[in-house]
């Protein structure tokens, strides 16, 4: 019967030629993404309810005389929409690009987060996608409301505006299209996430998976990923994942 042998440590492992010496930079990465993306949670969310409680959250307005709607977006607001969105977008894709790493660094180790690697790509493509696109929507709705403020009392306003209206159409489909993108992606940040809490057997990561799911306990998620990773890093012991 063979001996029992230790699990490696962080100090006999990363430090020296083997296969956990990748492991390091992954958890780190992985913190960073927690880091981040709480730092986008916390934004997004914080924006969300201000917008809520101070009543600004309608773009729509009672048609006027003639019967034609009307639309009570500003260019103000659609450019501290657009600001607002690429902050979060940055941040967002930070700690994507975060994810990706970690999640190629670990399949060296482990084929297992091959998957999540290849659909975190899609991630990083489909949310610069996601930013311009929405960009070119709210830019297409503010020339519709535009359009519509000035439409004469004797023409049909779906006849008049008739190209602005296209226009947000289109713009609209292509950010559908960006979001499908992106939300695979984000799949597959959530696979390679779950995956890192049975590679390092740490539960945190699974329970930050699950609650990055569902809309504003995905801030306690952010926050769960960070924890793990940290509590990962600072471990006396990291388990070898078994092939």
């Amino acid at each position: 019967m063979l001996p029992e042998v230790p699990p490696p440590t962080v100090g006999d492992t990363w430090g020296a030629r083997g296969r956990r010496h990748e492991d390091r930079g992954a958890v780190q990465n992985l913190q960073v993404a927690g880091g981040v993306g709480l730092a986008a949670q916390l934004f997004g969310w914080s924006y969300a309810a201000y917008t809520a409680l101070s009543g600004t959250t309608s773009a729509t307005g009672p048609a006027n005389a003639a019967g034609v709607p009307q639309l009570s977006i500003t260019a103000g607001t659609v450019e501290l929409l657009i600001l607002i969105a690429i902050i979060g977008g940055i941040l967002q894709f930070i700690a994507t690009i975060a994810l990706l790493s970690a999640f190629r660094e670990l399949r060296e180790n482990n084929p297992e987060f091959e998957l999540p690697a290849r659909l975190t790509w899609l991630a990083v493509v489909g949310i610069p996608l996601l930013l311009l696109s929405t960009a070119l929507l709210l830019n297409s709705v503010l020339g519709l409301s535009d359009c519509l403020a000035t439409v004469p009392s004797n023409q049909d306003w779906q006849t008049a505006c008739a190209d602005p209206i296209t226009a947000v159409g289109t713009a609209g489909l292509v950010v559908a299209a960006a979001a499908v993108v992106a939300l695979i992606g984000w799949a597959g940040d959530l696979l390679g996430i779950w995956r890192a809490g049975e590679y390092f057997d740490e539960q945190r990561f699974r329970r930050a998976a699950i609650l990055l799911i569902i809309p504003l306990f995905s801030v306690i998620g952010a926050g769960l990923l960070w924890w793990a990773a940290t509590r990962v890093g600072k471990a006396d012991a990291v388990r070898r994942y078994r092939l």
